[in-house]
């Protein structure tokens, strides 16, 4: 956890892969906090009776300026890696990105889940299959989304938040009363996608 006790979560990836558009599912209608070209989503979750307060920082469309890229990444337990199934070129990129994550990370271990987002788009470049064999190959997490119908994007976060509990053994409250993520329900699943 950083100095605010919240486990930060940072989203890496090429510009148009919907990176903020996964911010704005997990919690629509949430204020966004905007500092330095980097947007701040604060969230509150609770997962295994735990309540765990996130930072998501987005870079607002900033991937081109390098000199945050060491803040951006400081202290972040997870990373969001996010491409576009209907463009392949970002889905090239990913390996690139993932580099950039290792060099930056101040975290030892820091967990990694790779997105694939847009599934509910016609159009595919990227099979599913190319994505997982990525994943497991990096030994990072996989999932397949769509940010616009909100199709795994709870899910998604669940599993990366469960896996930096696990993997950091992050000491985080019990909590005294039952909830689940403070999200709308996601959508009934129209296409195929989903985690390894």
């Amino acid at each position: 956890m950083n100095s605010s006790g919240r486990v930060k979560i940072i989203l890496a990836g090429e510009s148009g892969t919907g990176k903020s558009s996964l911010v704005k599912a997990i919690n629509p209608g949430k204020n966004v906090n905007v500092t330095i070209g980097i947007d701040i989503c604060l969230e509150k979750i609770t997962l295994n009776g735990r309540d765990i307060s996130l930072e998501i920082w987005d870079t607002a469309g900033q991937e081109r300026y390098q000199s945050f890229a060491q803040s951006y990444y400081r202290d972040a337990y997870g990373a969001i890696l996010v491409y576009d199934i209907s463009d392949r070129r970002s889905f090239i990129r990913v390996g690139s990105w993932l580099n950039q994550i290792k060099m930056f990370s101040t975290v030892e271990d820091m967990v990694i889940i790779l997105v694939g987002n847009k599934i509910d788009l016609d159009v595919r470049e990227v099979s599913r299959e190319e994505g997982l064999t990525f994943a497991k190959q990096n030994n990072i997490l996989f999932i397949e989304t769509s940010a616009d119908e909100r199709t795994f994007v709870v899910h998604m976060l669940e599993k990366l938040v469960g896996k930096i509990l696990t993997t950091h053994h992050v000491s985080i409250k019990k909590s005294s009363e039952t909830m689940r993520l403070k999200m709308s329900p996601e959508p009934a699943k129209k296409k195929s996608g989903g985690c390894c």
